[in-house]
Parts: structure tokens; sequence; C-alpha cells
């Protein structure tokens, strides 16, 4: 699909699971997840069919839809502007324009596919953020969706309980904002300069990964301790 700015967006349906003797046909309810900050849907079903939020819905008879935020993997498409050669132009954006043109984009999107008026929402941490800077700038939207379920929002960042004062994560800041300049914001874990990128996040973050431990200490120290396993419940109504 295609934003109202020019972004081209995939977005993924995992359409509700028809059970044997289920009834007669009704209306399915329909569920958006939003993923987080440098991550794309993959985060939703990287464990399986019986443990990811979106197939555990699904099973439930939801009609479940994962979008995707301009600038990663699934959002590297622009109808005029290439990431590359129009890099200055491409890449300037930030949360705003992802919840005041990408979210309400999809949502009208899904819903016009759907014949539906509203739908369920699920935004892990900028997927909140980005929820809550669309019905900030565009609260006629309120009334598209059902209810909202945040997980880890992120919105202020001063209530965080870590370690590290706060004036040394100033100081880190302003160093990696000087580093990503060069390297290149939108593209942090998703597309960047080399090769030599992907193969340092595969050694420092993937599962078994020698430095995995070493890594999740730090990032702990700056951005707060990060529970590893999840685990999802699904009600669903009668």
């Amino acid at each position: 699909m295609k934003t109202s700015d020019g972004y081209l967006l995939s977005i993924y349906r995992i359409p509700a699971m028809v059970r044997a003797h289920s009834g007669p046909a009704k209306r399915n309810e329909v569920v958006l997840l939003q993923h987080g900050f440098t991550l794309s849907s993959d985060v939703w079903v990287l464990r399986g069919p019986k443990e990811d939020l979106p197939y555990l819905l699904a099973d439930a008879g939801y009609d479940v839809w994962l979008g995707n935020q301009r600038g990663n993997e699934y959002g590297h498409k622009h109808s005029n502007l290439d990431p590359i050669v129009d890099r200055k132009y491409f890449w300037n954006f930030t949360w705003h324009e992802m919840g005041y043109y990408d979210l309400p984009n999809i949502v009208d999107y899904i819903l016009h596919e759907t014949d539906e008026k509203s739908l369920h929402y699920v935004g892990y941490s900028q997927g909140g953020l980005v929820a809550l800077v669309l019905l900030m700038t565009r609260p006629e939207y309120a009334e598209k969706f059902k209810s909202l379920q945040f997980t880890a929002p992120t919105v202020y960042m001063r209530n965080l309980s870590v370690p590290v004062p706060a004036s040394w994560i100033g100081k880190l800041r302003n160093y990696l904002s000087h580093f990503l300049d060069w390297w290149g914001y939108g593209e942090t874990l998703q597309f960047a300069r080399w090769n030599l990128h992907k193969r340092m996040c595969k050694a420092v973050c993937a599962d078994g990964a020698w430095l995995r431990q070493i890594f999740k200490k730090i990032f702990g120290m700056i951005g707060g301790p990060v529970a590893a396993n999840e685990d999802y419940e699904v009600s669903v109504k009668a």
C-alpha cells in the first residue's frame, strides 16, 4: 500500500482460522499489530504458530494484520524517492510522520479491505507511540479503534530506573547521533553501508550469540532490564 506522502509499505494478513463445527458464519474481529523501533512485522512471528500472538489470535477467530513502518525492510520504497540516491529526503522522517501518515493509511486500507468501521490495535514500544501520535494529531481516528493495547509503550524516558546516570546517557545519545548521521539513522539494524553491520548484529543479538549476555547487561544499564521471553494469554469473548 502507498501512504499519502508516497512511501510504499508492505502489510501482511493472517486470516481467522476456519474451524470445523464452528457454527454459523460470522464477521471476524479485525486486529492490527504494529512493531517497535528498528523492527518489522517479522518480530511477531519468530517463534511459530504455537507461541506467537498473531497465530493465537487467528486461532481464536480474529482477522489479523501485521503492519510495517517506513524505513524498515518492508517499507524501503517510495513512489518518487530512492533510499540511497535521495537518502537526504527519503530518510527525513520521525515518529511524527509514522503516526500522522503511516498508521492512519494502514488503518484505512485494512478497514476498506475488510469492510469494517473499526479494529483492535496492539502496539509494541514504538507501535504504541505512533498510535498516540495519531490520536493527538488526528483525533477523528479514535472512532476507528475498538480497543488499543500497548506493550512497553515509549513516551517519556525520564522515569527509567537504571544504574547509568542520566547525564551519561545524554552524552552517549549525542555521540550516537553523530555516529548515526554517518551510518544512517533509518538503516539501523535493517540496511547499512556494509554487510558487516548485519554480521555484527548476529554476533551481538542473535540467540546463542557469544556476545549476547554482555550486550544484554550493557543495554540493561542504559534502557532498563528486558525479559527475553514473553507469555501471551488470549481472552476471547463468547
